[in-house]
């Protein structure tokens, strides 16, 4: 059991401040939004260093709740854009535990 977080944004940028930081990419947060390279490819970089996934699984959460207060209670409910996301950070947390 995972307790999701209300800012689950904050997990997010964890991985993006890191592959900033480590990756040396040219990456830069404007208006809260991580430009500089795809949003899916720089979760999936900075889930290389995320410790038993635990800020792709509160951000996976964190999205799932706020799509259940906003009473989408089926993927397909969801906003076009936070169903990508959502199944961008499902997959990467697939790809990292195989």
């Amino acid at each position: 059991m995972i307790e999701p977080p209300f800012q689950y944004h904050r997990n997010e940028d964890c991985l993006a401040e890191y592959v900033n930081a480590n990756l040396n990419w040219n990456l830069k947060n404007v208006g809260g939004r991580w430009v500089g390279e795809e949003y899916s490819v720089i979760l999936e970089q900075g889930g290389f260093n995320d410790i038993n996934l635990v800020n792709l699984k509160l951000a996976a959460a964190g999205r799932i709740k706020a799509a259940i207060i906003r009473k989408q209670l089926h993927f397909d409910d969801m906003e076009q854009s936070h169903q990508k996301i959502l199944a961008d950070v499902l997959a990467i947390i697939l790809y990292h535990q195989t």
